[in-house]
């Protein structure tokens, strides 16, 4: 059986004679089965407008984002999908779809086709992040489903409006993008260049190193930018929840992360990639698995940070190390050894260091 926390409990749901005395009050546990789950009552209509509208703005400012810079486009598409995923998961899901589809019609209408399917993207990320919620699904769900479903939506999307002819070609797409990333790299050697000259060193890079990165800058940047992207939609997922937890079940506190084995298939593949891109000599296969590795080393990153986070709550709860100076001290030395934490992260995968400790109330809140 699961609870789901409603405002207002529907009438046909059976009640105990205790709860029957005291079902009008504010706040009541509503106990369904998981064939019987269903989505909290609608909010006040002050609250829908209020959804409808933030979602509305957050549409508009993605596609005005996306042709400027792609960090800013990045930043903007997490923050609108996690404005769908309140909509899609309080809201009426055939109106937020209605609005949804006319503001990318109307994207596509402007002449700015790239930009609306990306809107809409991020629309149908918040959308199934709003479904993964209603399951209950598991964590590291949550860090891999809505970027891949992200990233699978683009795609169509633009499979699809190539097709009709309201897309640009991929050759000139790609085009874009060798001009794009030329500039970038140009403007970075010449910022290590005026760092040197100006006396000052950036560490473990001189201008001889930037030079040698040149035939892997694109995979290089085109992997910090993904990784980027997914904290972005991750860190904006758990904002959403966050908003959502009032009508919902609570996010996991953030030392509860683990990434279950079948996502370790990803860092297999980006590997046998990589290693088939250096056999073959086709420098072209890095760009996609370097980003799937990064991803992958990212997520063990974060498990590993979890499992530092749960053992030092674990100490400051036995009375070991009661001072929180203790606890953000070995969170910085995690961070600055990222490697060590990605590492501990990883062979937390089947070895599951959180289970030598047992849990303590201290745990079940909100990190």
């Amino acid at each position: 059986m699961d609870k789901l926390y409603t405002h207002h409990p529907a009438p046909h749901i059976q009640r105990t004679g205790r709860d029957m005395a005291r079902h009008t009050h504010a706040r009541e546990e509503v106990v369904i089965g998981y064939r019987g789950r269903r989505l909290p009552d609608p909010p006040p209509a002050g609250v829908l407008v209020l959804i409808y509208t933030v979602a509305g703005l957050a549409s508009i400012g993605c596609m005005l984002a996306a042709p400027v810079e792609p960090f800013l486009a990045a930043a903007a598409f997490c923050v609108t999908m996690a404005a769908y995923w309140v909509a899609f998961f309080r809201a009426d899901r055939r109106w937020v779809g209605v609005e949804l589809t006319v503001i990318a019609a109307t994207g596509v209408a402007l002449g700015a086709p790239l930009a609306a399917f990306w809107m809409t993207a991020a629309g149908l990320a918040g959308g199934l992040g709003a479904f993964l919620s209603f399951v209950r699904a598991a964590e590291d769900d949550f860090y891999y489903l809505p970027l891949l479903g992200a990233l699978a939506s683009f795609g169509l999307l633009f499979v699809v409006g190539f097709a009709v002819g309201i897309a640009p070609s991929p050759q000139g797409i790609r085009d874009q993008y060798v001009k794009q990333k030329d500039l970038m790299y140009r403007n970075f050697v010449a910022d290590v260049r005026t760092t040197e000259a100006q006396g000052r060193t950036l560490p473990g890079l001189t201008v001889d190193k930037a030079e040698r990165m040149a035939p892997t800058f694109g995979q290089a940047m085109l992997t910090v930018w993904i990784s980027f992207w997914a904290m972005g939609i991750w860190a904006m997922g758990r904002v959403a929840r966050r908003i959502l937890t009032h009508v919902h079940a609570p996010r996991p506190a953030f030392n509860r992360f683990q990434m279950r084995q079948r996502y370790i298939f990803l860092l297999i593949a980006g590997l046998v990639l990589e290693i088939l891109s250096i056999l073959y000599g086709h420098p072209e296969m890095s760009y996609l698995s370097w980003p799937l590795m990064a991803l992958c080393i990212l997520a063990c990153f974060f498990e590993g940070l979890a499992v530092i986070l749960y053992a030092t709550s674990i100490q400051r709860a036995s009375g070991i190390l009661r001072s929180a100076h203790w606890q953000v001290l070995f969170v910085a030395l995690a961070v600055i050894f990222w490697q060590v934490t990605a590492f501990v992260g990883l062979f937390d995968v089947w070895i599951d260091f959180r289970k030598i400790g047992s849990m303590h109330p201290r745990h079940r809140t909100q990190a």
